[in-house]
């Protein structure tokens, strides 16, 4: 008896070091000593910490103190994640999925993670779920699943879910599932595979979830946040409001929040009609655009994209957004991104095909 004891106050003792440990390695990362912090990281990962195992690994994935190494980042990443830790379930997912540390990409080994992680409330790894049921991608397309992730996810203040959610609410699942691209068979059919017919169109509800989005800092969110105060959509009218959250979005780069802004400026009752350019407008920017104006090819994006004066065309609104953001715009590069939500693969496709053969056709011009 005398002996358990005895081994169990050893054992003690020994956790008790290691916790101290971690403590000594954040406090010396925190001071920007990363070669004490590797040290106590390393031997309190050794005794099993699986907060240091994790914060060990993020040290070899950056490169602090030690040669990159995802190899070993992985090692460690895994021995945290066996042990339970989220954040670290989420990493180790997350470099399956991009082939980090191993020979090839495994989405089923990335999957098993990423669920792992999300069933413990990451909320990232929530996010990822979502996309993966609601695009079909590595597990069967499975709406009511990715409308469960992403509520989740958004309930735990993850801005993306949040405008996800908000888009469910705002148009209805109907127009979620069916993009102008889709043909009425089409639609027919994601609508009868998915779930959630019970998923009507809300506009308080939409409202409420787009404004925690757009107090969250999300772009688009905070355009239609204005939109629906301009237009009393789901909340009361506000124009002074409307222009606060236009204002927002347009400091992010958004042109139809600019749009909108400029309306304001030169109606004297807002209206809640959209302006556009005029057509000598439309052919200047175009001619910019066509000249690798990076703003210009902005412009134009977002005029095929939301049908300003234009008809709709994604895959020419992908275009331009795409050599915009080849040029580093975020703005363009944040709204090629979801407009890419919205299109099919055939279209995606067909959206960089032509990027690329613009993107020849403007450097030739600038070479002679």
């Amino acid at each position: 008896m005398f002996r358990v004891a005895l081994g169990l106050a050893a054992a003690v003792v020994v956790a008790n070091t290691a916790l101290a440990g971690l403590e000594q390695g954040q406090d010396a990362h925190r001071r920007g000593d990363h070669a004490a912090a590797f040290a106590q990281f390393q031997a309190a990962a050794d005794s099993g910490v699986a907060e240091a195992q994790y914060r060990l690994a993020l040290m070899y994935f950056n490169g602090e103190s030690v040669p990159e190494s995802y190899r070993d980042a992985l090692r460690w990443f895994e021995r945290a994640a066996e042990a339970g830790h989220a954040d670290a379930q989420y990493r180790l997912a997350a470099m399956y999925d991009a082939s980090e540390g191993v020979r090839r990409s495994n989405p089923l080994t990335a999957y098993k993670w990423y669920k792992r992680a999300a069933e413990q409330g990451h909320a990232e790894a929530q996010f990822v779920m979502g996309n993966l049921y609601a695009d079909g991608v590595r597990v069967p397309q499975n709406y009511e699943k990715a409308f469960a992730w992403y509520k989740k996810a958004a309930e735990d203040g993850h801005v993306l879910a949040q405008y996800e959610v908000a888009r469910y609410f705002d148009v209805g699942l109907e127009s979620v599932l069916c993009t102008q691209s889709v043909t009425p068979a089409k639609c027919r059919e994601r609508t009868r595979k998915a779930h959630l017919q019970k998923i009507k169109q809300d506009d308080a509800v939409a409202f409420d979830w787009f404004l925690q989005a757009a107090r969250g800092g999300h772009a688009a969110a905070q355009l239609r946040v204005g939109q629906m105060f301009e237009d009393g959509e789901g909340t009361k009218r506000d124009y002074q409001r409307a222009v606060e959250w236009y204002t927002r979005a347009a400091e992010q780069g958004l042109i139809e929040a600019r749009y909108r802004l400029a309306q304001h400026d030169q109606s004297p009752a807002p209206t809640g009609v959209l302006k556009v350019p005029d057509l000598p407008t439309r052919s200047a920017e175009l001619r910019r655009a066509e000249e690798g104006a990076a703003d210009a090819q902005l412009k134009v994006a977002t005029m095929f994209d939301k049908g300003l004066g234009v008809p709709k065309d994604y895959v020419k609104a992908y275009m331009w957004y795409n050599l915009a953001a080849a040029q580093g715009d975020s703005a363009a590069r944040e709204s090629r991104d979801e407009l890419e939500r919205r299109m099919t693969p055939p279209q995606i496709a067909e959206a960089q095909r032509l990027s690329r053969e613009m993107s020849q056709r403007i450097h030739s011009t600038l070479v002679q």
